[in-house]
């Protein structure tokens, strides 16, 4: 078959990325990028094998797809940022580029709720098209993939050409027992290739190119990977569970689920371990290792849209580096020594089909890592420009990507009728509302308050609070650029994306200690980009400091959380009844 891709040089990769702008210029590159020497010194403090490197393996990932087909595009631009179409193309263009074998993986929220999870069913829908498109070999389990209940969430499984993994997740019943397999700590662990639409708690990949001439049970020692999927210890807080889903919420019995997967894959001599993590804060993957966790050589992070880069990381123009990389002497991968002596590289990506993360990285005869390609490990931006650049043919699953995005624009026409016009860009994005006040915060929690009224007029309606979390997306981008537009249309569409889960509206009564209570909950580690953190009507008005204690709770065994310590950041809190 004709190649259609571009081979990658790192000379082509700098010139366009000087001509896109997607470098911070004004950034010293660091000494360890340039300097082999350098290199060498970073890897032999953090603990990397001395030895021989006798195994390799390239890394493609993604995480928190959460339901996005198609490029998004800002007026006056016409260099789509994202889309399925493009992160295929972006996926096939590195791995024909690498010479050594290679797993695309996702560590994630492979949907959501959504507009175009809704143009279909589960049994048929553009989402999970999409997802098959992308020649995924494996996937954590998310906690939004339980948004629509675990019976939704069974089929999507059955149709995902890749297995979700998930060594934290225990079902005891329920449908997703027809998609569950657990796997004992003494039974054969299965190769990934042959539990495709099942949700497992390990597997093992042979990454050989020629497998068929090895076939699948001679593999090589040094072409076999063990995978390990973990999913958020807060699951039951964040995701809509029944109690045949349980999890360990204690962070010591969280390690031990995780630790007796990796235990198995090395009682059968797998030596190179990959976790596929959706724990939605890199902080969480970290606290792993300093619990204990060893045999893991590699984490691929999700759920948090960490935005790991070295500097100047070739990063969208705009975008900034994770809070998670302030002190770290390098960001792609984290580096962290387990209590086994050994090294573990830590990378993740942001959502939503902006990045591709790429690992090139080498072990020894004992599956010790022993080194990483710093020049070309990186997230890589997802845009129009650098897939023409890259892969300018598009042909197999890229092909198709684009035409079911195309397809997907269409079944979402009927959306596309503007509602209204607007000066202004209502600000969605995570990093923001999950951290501060928003216009969009402050609108949808205002237009909470109108309906409320409007829906109970006898009632003495004070203010309104939302998570900063259900807000999914900014407004006022369009989908197809008009640059000759002074007004920037608001459609159906993207108030949908933005308010995906669509949630009832709820009126209470309430006492003034209670709302106090509320809020200290809501700031509970304020600036660590919660979803908790609180969206404010405009009638109410909060003094808060981020030095005050944060409030603990507890779950008890009927599952309702207790407060055990009264939080200190709220200072003041005043509202006007109009």
């Amino acid at each position: 078959m004709k190649n259609y891709f571009r081979p990658i040089t790192l000379s082509a990769i700098s010139a366009l990325t000087l001509s896109l702008g997607l470098t911070n210029c004004s950034a010293k590159e660091p000494n360890f990028r340039t300097s082999t020497e350098t290199i060498k010194s970073y890897l032999k403090d953090n603990d990397f094998s001395q030895k021989p490197t006798v195994a390799k393996i390239q890394l493609l990932h993604i995480s928190d797809h959460e339901s996005e087909i198609f490029p998004i595009y800002t007026p006056g631009s016409n260099n789509g940022i994202g889309g399925v179409g493009n992160t295929s193309a972006l996926f096939q263009a590195l791995e024909n580029d690498s010479k050594i074998p290679t797993l695309r993986l996702s560590a994630g929220d492979t949907f959501m709720p959504g507009p175009a999870l809704k143009a279909g069913t589960a049994v048929d829908n553009p989402v999970s098209k999409a997802n098959n498109l992308l020649g995924l070999n494996a996937a954590a389990l998310g906690n939004h993939e339980f948004d629509y209940g675990e019976a939704y969430l069974t089929a999507m499984i059955q149709n995902a050409d890749f297995p979700y993994i998930s060594a934290s997740v225990k079902v005891k019943s329920g449908p997703l027992m027809d998609v569950y397999r657990p796997i004992g700590e003494f039974e054969a662990t299965p190769w990934i290739r042959h539990v495709k639409g099942k949700l497992i708690p390990r597997g093992k990949f042979c990454v050989a190119k020629n497998i068929e001439v090895y076939g699948i049970g001679g593999c090589p020692q040094e072409f076999i990977f063990g995978v390990v999927g973990a999913t958020t210890r807060e699951l039951k807080s964040v995701a809509l569970t029944s109690n045949d889903i349980t999890i360990s919420e204690d962070m010591d019995a969280f390690v031990n689920d995780v630790q007796a997967q990796v235990t198995a894959l090395q009682n059968e001599g797998i030596k190179k371990i990959i976790l596929l993590s959706h724990l939605q804060s890199l902080e969480e993957d970290i606290k792993l290792i300093e619990n204990g966790l060893t045999g893991v050589d590699i984490i691929v992070a999700g759920g948090g849209d960490d935005r790991l880069a070295n500097e100047p990381g070739h990063l969208l123009s705009g975008d900034t580096r994770s809070q998670a990389c302030n002190g770290e002497p390098t960001c792609y991968p984290i580096t962290r020594t387990a209590k086994d002596g050994a090294p573990v590289m830590i990378v993740a990506t942001d959502g939503q089909h902006r990045y591709v993360g790429r690992l090139q990285a080498g072990f020894d005869e004992e599956g010790v890592l022993t080194w990483y390609d710093p020049r070309i490990s990186r997230p890589w931006p997802v845009t129009d420009n650098i897939v023409e650049f890259f892969a300018p043919d598009l042909s197999g699953r890229p092909a198709l990507a684009k035409r079911l995005e195309n397809k997907t624009v269409a079944a979402l026409e009927p959306m596309m009728h503007i509602i209204a016009q607007t000066q202004v860009f209502f600000e969605g994005r995570r990093e923001r509302v999950r951290n501060r006040e928003t216009n969009l915060g402050n609108l949808s929690a205002d237009a909470i308050v109108w309906s409320a009224r409007k829906a109970h007029p006898e009632l003495d309606v004070a203010f309104a609070i939302r998570n900063g979390g259900g807000i999914r997306d900014s407004i006022g981008y369009e989908l197809n650029v008009r640059p000759d537009l002074s007004e920037t249309p608001i459609r159906e569409l993207e108030i949908q994306s933005a308010f995906r889960f669509n949630n009832p509206l709820l009126i209470v009564e309430t006492t003034h200690q209670s709302i106090i209570e509320t809020i200290e909950s809501a700031l509970r580690d304020a600036g660590g980009g919660h979803g908790r953190f609180p969206q404010i009507s405009g009638e109410a008005a909060i003094d808060y400091t981020r030095d005050g204690g944060d409030q603990v709770q507890n779950r008890t065994k009927s599952g309702v959380f207790e407060i055990t310590q009264s939080g200190s950041k709220v200072i003041n809190m005043s509202y006007v009844n109009q």
